[in-house]
């Protein structure tokens, strides 16, 4: 019984994102033409990750979330597909995402994000070198920047996290600007990574953190960063541990 009802729930949240998206995609279709009006199309996410949230039943409390007037480096633990539209709905400031290269394959999806925001090919070293670029780009432009700095949902042992890539901390120290750590602990529970994959109902929540400063740094301190980061996030994490 308990297995159906997961299966409908996953039915009616898998028909409620599609369809409130591909009722959007037209306006995020116009808004994509030009670079000037690509804040309306960031807009829309946040417009669909609310409306997305309020239809499957899940209700946010975004915990200690203030509004920078410059650019942050937020850094976020991964664990479920969920995670992505969860950071729309505490982020406020413009900001861009840097995401796996595989999201731009995604139908209609892909393409706004290919668009939108900056996709990232890890084992390949000119993408990497292309996505320093464009970040680089963003923060001068005003943005502030979000990733997962494990580099995708870690196979197995969820919510663990696996140790962070580089790639944040270089790019926070090179700009001089603050790391943000941010601890998602339930997601993992509402949609997890694997087969078949089920929704489960479960409150949401993230916890932003004080941001950690890079001012003076070098990129000699990128470990040290890294640690205080991982350190900062997993701690929170341990506190919701759900048995």
């Amino acid at each position: 019984m308990l297995y159906l009802r997961r299966k409908i729930y996953t039915i009616w949240c898998a028909f409620a994102v599609l369809s409130i998206f591909l009722g959007l995609f037209p306006f995020f279709w116009l808004f994509l033409q030009h670079h000037k009006i690509h804040s309306w199309a960031h807009f829309l996410n946040r417009v669909w990750a609310h409306l997305a949230f309020i239809a499957c039943g899940l209700f946010w409390t975004n915990q200690n979330k203030i509004k920078f007037e410059t650019p942050v480096v937020y850094c976020a633990n991964h664990t479920s597909f969920a995670d992505i539209p969860l950071l729309f709905l505490g982020i406020s400031e413009p900001f861009t995402i840097i995401g796996k290269s595989s999201l731009v394959n995604v139908p209609l999806f892909g393409y706004m994000f290919r668009r939108l925001y900056i996709a990232v090919n890890r084992g390949n070293r000119k993408s990497r070198a292309e996505t320093l670029k464009q970040s680089f780009e963003a923060i001068d432009q005003g943005k502030s920047l979000a990733l997962f700095p494990e580099g995708g949902i870690p196979d197995g042992n969820t919510p663990n996290m696996i140790s962070f890539k580089d790639g944040a901390f270089r790019i926070a120290i090179e700009k001089q600007i603050p790391i943000v750590p941010i601890t998602i602990p339930y997601n993992w529970i509402i949609l997890k990574d694997e087969k078949p994959m089920l929704a489960k109902w479960h409150k949401v929540k993230a916890i932003y953190h004080e941001p950690i400063s890079t001012k003076g740094m070098t990129l000699e301190d990128i470990p040290q960063l890294k640690q205080q980061t991982f350190d900062t996030i997993n701690t929170e994490l341990k506190k919701h541990q759900v048995i």
